[in-house]
């Protein structure tokens, strides 16, 4: 059975189970690493492909809004620099309870996908430390 498949059949039958009660959020055991292993897949093959032809990259998580004002060309030079506050920028959030799984996890059950996520994400300038 293929990753696409097999992660499909995980997220209708949680849907099933957990919907009415949770949410729907309630990933366990196997289905849990199915869905982490196919989303590291998605994350390399997707960022991997996007990479032959994107302009910059940014890390989200650490963007100055006035840097990527300025550098996309967003606004004037003097529109850029105005203060923006980052925390008040909208943000989205699809609900879940914020997981947290260490490399080494990710190792114990994908160690092929894992190392090629820990590959780029290294590449993109995070960290591989198990505590960040």
């Amino acid at each position: 059975m293929n990753l696409t498949k097999e992660m499909r059949e995980v997220v209708l039958a949680n849907r099933k189970s957990h919907m009415k009660v949770s949410g729907g959020r309630q990933w366990k055991g196997r289905g849990r690493e199915l869905l982490l292993e196919a989303n590291m897949v998605y994350w390399v093959v997707w960022n991997r492909m996007i990479d032959r032809v994107a302009d910059a990259r940014y890390q989200l998580e650490t963007l100055d809004l006035r840097v990527l004002c300025e550098e996309e060309k967003l606004g004037s030079r003097k529109e850029c620099q105005r203060p923006m506050d980052n925390a008040n920028v909208n943000r989205v959030s699809h609900g879940g309870s914020g997981d947290s799984i260490t490399w080494s996890e990710l190792e114990a059950f994908a160690p092929h996908a894992t190392r090629s996520t820990k590959r780029l994400a290294l590449e993109y300038g995070y960290s591989d430390s198990e505590e960040d």
